[in-house]
């Protein structure tokens, strides 16, 4: 019976002459399922950020293709980064004893991990990224000479530089990004033309410039408390400067050699203790800050097979600590997420 009513159905669509295919699609609708990833949520300090990699039916679309009605269309997707998203089974962030921290992706800037992301805490010798930015404005001629002068020393961290050294702005440039070096960076400040008041003033520019809300300065160096951020603005700032190819130079060499115009060499070994070993990831750059009671701080760019992250660590109880907190999330954060091809 059904064959004989398959080969009525055949003759009687060659004797009307219609198209089967146009028969169909004018008079029923076709439904196409979309997959999709599930939306991410806020997390708690300290927790993983994101959706696991799961995919699901959202919904339906109707092709209202019948006679005489325009068929659906959706509007074309906006351009714009896909984030990572963690594996279906994924292992746990590591516990961390820093005060804040933040993971984030540089493509998407989606949040991979947080602990107290807009709790202010003291920069340290992060504001010199801050400090590099704004000289950058004002185009330094690296060749140019400079004599140091009494005003330019200041204590902290190791001195490389005395009253009396004839060197260049480049060596000013790599003292204060290599080694941190606190006299070197006010010696920037003064060769630039600049009061340390003035050129504070345009930090704190750059930082609105940056939309930073949290964030302020009031030395270019990082030895007053009263320099502040959080981890979450601090990425912002590391962003900005590690896009800086200057800055990117400096900050990626792990020693500097200067040599004054009297003939006296000098050694600079980074503070980037992460700049050494073989490790799964690249990294793009970083710096380093120590200030007493407030306690040591890291930011880093870092990349595996083209994907970017930057990292931030404020507020560890010890140096070898803030290396290894920032090894293990960057470590966890390329080992759980997978990333859009």
């Amino acid at each position: 019976m059904i064959i004989l009513v398959t080969i009525l159905v055949a003759i009687t669509l060659i004797v009307t002459n219609t198209n089967p295919v146009a028969l169909a699609r004018n008079n029923f609708f076709i439904f196409n399922s979309q997959a999709s990833t599930s939306v991410s949520v806020a997390s708690p300090a300290g927790m993983v950020m994101g959706a696991s990699e799961t995919g699901g039916k959202i919904g339906v679309q109707a092709n209202a293709a019948a006679a005489g009605q325009a068929s659906l269309t959706l509007p074309p997707p906006e351009d714009k980064p896909i984030a990572p998203v963690l594996k279906s089974v994924y292992r746990k962030a590591p516990e961390i004893a820093a005060r804040a921290a933040v993971i984030i992706d540089v493509k998407s800037q989606k949040v991979l991990y947080q602990k107290d992301v807009n709790e202010q805490a003291a920069l340290a010798s992060i504001t010199k990224l801050v400090t590099a930015l704004v000289a950058l404005k004002h185009q330094p001629d690296f060749d140019q000479e400079y004599v140091m002068q009494a005003e330019d020393r200041r204590e902290g961290g190791r001195i490389n530089l005395f009253w009396g050294d004839k060197i260049t702005v480049k060596d000013l440039w790599y003292a204060s990004l290599v080694g941190s070096d606190n006299t070197a960076t006010i010696a920037l400040v003064h060769a630039l033309g600049f009061s340390e008041q003035e050129f504070v003033a345009q930090m704190n520019q750059q930082a609105q410039a940056l939309g930073l809300r949290d964030t302020n300065f009031v030395d270019p160096v990082g030895l007053s408390t009263n320099n502040k951020s959080t981890a979450a603005e601090v990425a912002k700032i590391a962003g900005a400067a590690l896009a800086s190819e200057e800055i990117r130079q400096a900050v990626t060499q792990p020693r500097y050699v200067l040599k004054t115009k009297q003939g006296k060499t000098r050694v600079i070994e980074s503070t980037d203790d992460l700049l050494g070993g073989a490790k799964s990831y690249q990294v793009l750059g970083g710096k380093t800050g120590s200030l007493g009671s407030a306690g040591l701080n890291f930011t880093g760019k870092f990349s595996q097979n083209g994907r970017e992250i930057i990292s931030v660590i404020l507020g560890s109880n010890g140096v070898d600590a803030r290396f290894a907190d920032t090894d293990a999330l960057v470590n966890w954060a390329y080992e759980n997420y997978v990333w859009p091809k």
